[in-house]
């Protein structure tokens, strides 16, 4: 059941904070403090001011582990696909919390609730690696360590020449 524009406003100007879901796990939105807290489990946060933007600026992205529910950096000299590991894509915090975000600015709430309306059922999008840039430095790390054997293989029969 959808909640109205009313019901959602008054529930979050009475302290209720915004939700996401993350993977199947559910996390309130702290953007005062910059995080997402798991729900289940508050000690399992989501340091937002750590990501990167999105070339559109309208998300935060990171790779993250599912099992352990963590973000994680991966070596630009990977030469496989971590299991677990995926990309997110988390709205960013005009989405997550325009109320958090009028405050901040000082802005009146219902003039940037008009252009950034409370949204229910907040998702973060999950890509899998395979269909990321990762897929493709993971390919030319693989190449360039074969070709650095075989250079390295065909130096060695040279020697004595």
């Amino acid at each position: 059941m959808m909640r109205s524009a009313e019901e959602l406003l008054r529930r979050r100007l009475s302290g209720i904070l915004p939700e996401i879901d993350i993977a199947g796990n559910r996390f309130e939105v702290d953007w005062p403090g910059r995080k997402l807290i798991q729900c289940t489990d508050r000690r399992v946060e989501i340091r937002l001011d750590t990501l990167l933007l999105t070339r559109d600026a309208k998300h935060y992205q990171c790779c993250f582990d599912l099992v352990n529910k963590k973000v994680v950096r991966l070596s630009e000299n990977i030469t496989r696909l971590p299991e677990n590991i995926v990309r997110l894509l988390i709205p960013y915090e005009l989405t997550l919390d325009p109320v958090a975000v009028a405050r901040e600015m000082n802005q009146p709430v219902a003039e940037l609730l008009k252009v950034f309306p409370i949204r229910e059922g907040l998702k973060a999008e999950v890509i899998p690696l395979e269909q990321t840039e990762w897929a493709q430095k993971v390919r030319a790390n693989r190449e360039k360590k074969q070709t650095g054997r075989w250079f390295k293989s065909w130096r060695g029969n040279k020697k004595g020449l």
